[in-house]
Formats: C-alpha cells, sequence, structure tokens
C-alpha cells in the first residue's frame, strides 16, 4: 500500500510541511525531504504544535517540520524546516504537542521532550526551559505501559495502562487536580515542573476517556456518561452513549452513537462556530483542532466547520470574508481512501490510501 498526507490552514512558520510558508485554503500535498511523497510506512498519529507538525510511522519513525527555533521539531542545526524530515532516533510509538514544544514517547516506555517551555511544559525540572530532545527522568512503574498522552498549550497528561493519570506544566487553573496546592495555603502552585501521579479527587479506578483544553483537563467516565471539568471550566450535560471525547482550547465535544446514526455533541465556546453544526450527515470518525474540527462520513468525504481564519476550513461559501464556518464545510471527496484524520492549530490534515 501507498500513502499519502494532505494538508490546508496555518502555514506561517511552514508548519504543513508543503515547501513553502503560505496559507492554504484548499489541501495540498504534503513533502517529505529526500524522498517521493507517496509513503510506503502507514502514518498513524499527527501531532500539531503551535507552529510545528510532528508525524508518526507505523514503523517507528517520526518526522517533523516548521518552527525549530527552540528545537520542538527535535532537530538540530536547523531554525525551521519546509518538508518533512526525519527526527533521529526510531521506535516512537506515541506523542503530543503543544504551543512550542513537544513530548515523544518509544517502545521502550522512555518519554523524551524538546522545544520551550516556561510553564515546565518539558517536564524537565525547574532548571530545564528550553532543550533539544532530551530523555524525561521518569520511570514508569513495572508492568505499567503509558498507553496515550495529550498535551493542550503548556500541560501535559498521559493515562497509564494500571488507571493512572500522570502530568506536568502549568497548573495555575486547577487543571492538574488538587495535588499541586503548597503546603500550609489554599493557593495552587503555578507550574508542575517534573511528571508526577495526579490526584483530581476523585475515583478514577474506573474506564475513562480524556481530554485537554487550553486551561483545563475533563475526564469522561464511559459506564456513566459523568464528564467533570477540572481549571477553567463550563456547563456540561449529560451525555447518553457519549464517547471519543475530545477538545479545543475552549470548547468539548462528544460523539454519540446511537441506532440511526451518530451525531457530535459540543459543550463551551461557540463565538466562532466551534460547536458542530446541526446535520443529518452520518459521521464515521472525527478530529479537533484549537478551533475547528472535522469529520469523516461512510461515503470517504470530509467536512470541516468552526474558525477558519487560516484556510483550515476550505474555501469560504460566503463573500464577506468571515472566517467562522457555522455550517459543514466539504474539504475532500475522491476515490482515494481516508485513513486518517488530524487537526491542529488552525491546520488540517487528511492521509488518503493511494492505490
Amino acid at each position: 500500500m501507498l500513502y499519502q498526507i494532505l494538508a490546508c490552514g496555518s502555514n506561517g512558520k511552514s508548519q504543513l510541511g508543503i515547501g513553502n510558508n503560505e496559507d492554504q485554503n484548499q489541501l495540498q500535498v504534503v513533502k517529505f525531504a529526500g524522498f517521493d511523497t507517496l509513503l510506503v510506512n502507514k502514518p498513524v498519529a499527527i501531532l500539531c504544535g503551535g507552529n510545528h507538525t510532528i508525524i508518526l510511522m507505523e514503523n517507528g519513525d517520526a518526522y517533523s517540520s516548521g518552527d525549530n527555533s527552540y528545537g520542538q521539531c527535535g532537530l538540530v542545526g536547523v531554525e525551521y524546516v519546509s518538508e518533512f524530515t526525519k527526527i533521529p532516533g526510531s521506535g516512537w510509538v506515541t506523542g503530543s504537542c503543544g504551543w512550542e514544544f513537544s513530548i515523544l514517547i518509544n517502545k521502550h516506555n522512555e518519554i523524551f521532550a524538546c522545544g520551550y517551555g516556561m510553564k515546565g511544559e518539558l517536564g524537565l525540572g525547574v532548571e530545564t526551559k528550553q532543550c533539544g530532545l532530551t530523555k524525561v527522568n521518569y520511570t514508569v512503574p513495572n508492568g505499567v505501559r503509558i498507553m496515550e498522552i495529550k498535551s493542550s498549550l503548556n500541560h501535559s497528561v498521559m493515562k497509564m495502562s494500571n488507571g493512572q493519570l500522570v502530568g506536568w506544566g502549568n497548573c495555575r487553573k486547577g487543571q492538574l487536580g488538587r495535588q499541586n496546592i503548597m503546603p500550609d495555603s489554599k493557593k495552587l502552585q503555578p507550574v508542575i515542573w517534573e511528571p508526577r501521579t495526579l490526584d483530581f479527587g476523585i475515583d478514577i479506578s474506573q474506564p475513562l476517556e480524556f481530554a485537554v483544553g487550553r486551561d483545563f483537563t475533563i475526564i469522561h467516565f464511559l459506564a456513566s456518561h459523568q464528564a467533570q471539568m477540572f481549571g477553567k471550566s463550563f456547563e456540561l450535560e449529560h451525555v447518553s452513549n457519549g464517547s471519543a471525547l475530545k477538545s479545543m482550547w475552549s470548547s468539548v465535544h462528544f460523539l454519540v452513537l446511537n441506532d440511526e446514526r451518530s451525531s457530535i455533541k459540543s459543550f463551551g465556546n461557540n463565538s466562532h462556530g466551534q460547536h458542530i453544526p446541526a446535520t443529518p450527515i452520518e459521521i464515521e470518525r472525527y478530529e479537533i483542532g484549537s478551533e475547528h474540527g472535522i469529520i469523516l462520513t461512510p461515503k470517504n468525504e470530509v467536512f470541516a466547520w468552526g474558525w477558519g481564519e487560516h484556510g483550515n476550513c476550505g474555501i469560504h461559501k460566503r463573500n464577506d470574508q468571515e472566517v467562522t464556518f457555522d455550517y459543514l464545510n466539504p474539504i475532500y471527496h475522491g476515490q482515494n481512501q481516508v485513513v486518517l484524520l488530524g487537526c491542529g492549530c488552525a491546520t488540517t490534515w487528511v492521509v488518503i490510501r493511494v492505490e
């Protein structure tokens, strides 16, 4: 099988990896330094930072493009790259990106950080606020594995196979739980500088999913369908049959399964159409960016909605130069099967299988 990656949206630091730094309002073919745009290895994850992007491959390789001013692309000796370039090392299985930092985790359960973080984003202690790709001093207990990691602008949370949540970074709003209250004080510590097990004051032994927003962490219990926010919060409703929790910077979204068709339920900020418009379209899967989202339908169509200031939601149907897409805007419909979606800070990604 051969694969190809398409991207559109914000590109001021070449984070789309298309060879230039111009914003795009139509999907463009992503380039890789040193070889063709057709990929033998299947892309399995697209990690999006403020102005940089990392793509993880099925074979454990990782590639990055965009702003590398602080080393956040995991590369050495370059300020930025305009085509995806291989990151040193192999065996990468998961990771995440924040505003100016990246976290990569390998098959040996080791955590690596790179980039810039004045609020503990790197997890490397108070003395390290900028670095190239560096191993984080955190030992995962025997028999435990890191299942997933999610990062927002400046905090990160990992879910472990034993049910625990581990995190670090900015916690001024309480987005990393209650364990960061300073001794003999009711004030919250502003930063957690190294990974630690988080205490949210609730029982997290039951099956759950989580997401992180600009100033919050949300935990959703799959059995009871109850969700709880930590940090900056807004009103939530009970979501029956909700799953696939995802978060924009200022809103959260659930995929709701029913007998007729899947739909998405949105909560939080809707100033630029972040809540998905009501639609009869069936949803197969979806992804969420900073303030926009995309869906894939069973007909192999991709639609976008939300804040499309940089072209990340495609070409607007209106002529008033609005950046709010309060309707589902088609951005891809082709014969090649869509195998992966990605959303970032005003960027949109579609991976197709090329026969």
